[in-house]
């Protein structure tokens, strides 16, 4: 798969929508903190994905949920 993720509805819509075969490959790698650092220049969205990356590296079901968690607190409005 060659996806893309230009910002970060796109990347919810991707990192929902991969197998966890897919997510499991770039979670040990960081490369969803690496994203979320680099191009979004976001530190803090990336130490806590980061932590997420560390502390499961084999659990795809519970690292989604705490990185796309992770997105939505960071950038949700409070009502």
């Amino acid at each position: 798969m060659n996806l893309r993720a230009h910002n970060l509805q796109v990347f919810n819509t991707i990192a929902d929508g991969v197998d966890d075969k897919i997510w499991l490959f770039h979670l040990p790698n960081g490369d969803y903190s690496r994203r979320f650092r680099q191009p979004i220049k976001d530190s803090e969205l990336a130490g806590e994905v980061h932590s997420t990356e560390r502390d499961l590296p084999d659990d795809a079901a519970n690292s989604r949920r705490r990185v796309l968690e992770a997105m939505v607190r960071q950038y949700t409005l409070a009502a």
